[in-house]
């Protein structure tokens, strides 16, 4: 299942202790086309708002069709 991926995907950032995609981009970072900047980065505010709808998603499905309180719990 997606989520578990996540799960198992995700990192805790040493500076906010948060679970974060690494690496990470998001379309309103600048492209290094020659620039010499960076595009790639630690938990975008695009990935993090991905991954909060699909464990919210996932969350809700779960208490409709098949309770999984593990899954739940593992998500927040």
């Amino acid at each position: 299942m997606l989520a578990d991926f996540f799960l198992d995907f995700m990192v805790i950032d040493p500076n906010t202790k948060y679970l974060v995609v690494v690496p990470s981009s998001s379309p309103e970072n600048t492209h290094a086309g020659g620039t010499g900047k960076a595009t790639i980065a630690s938990g975008t505010t695009m990935d993090n708002q991905l991954v909060f709808d699909l464990f919210t998603h996932v969350m809700e499905a779960s208490a409709l069709v098949s309770p999984d309180a593990c899954l739940c719990e593992k998500s927040k």
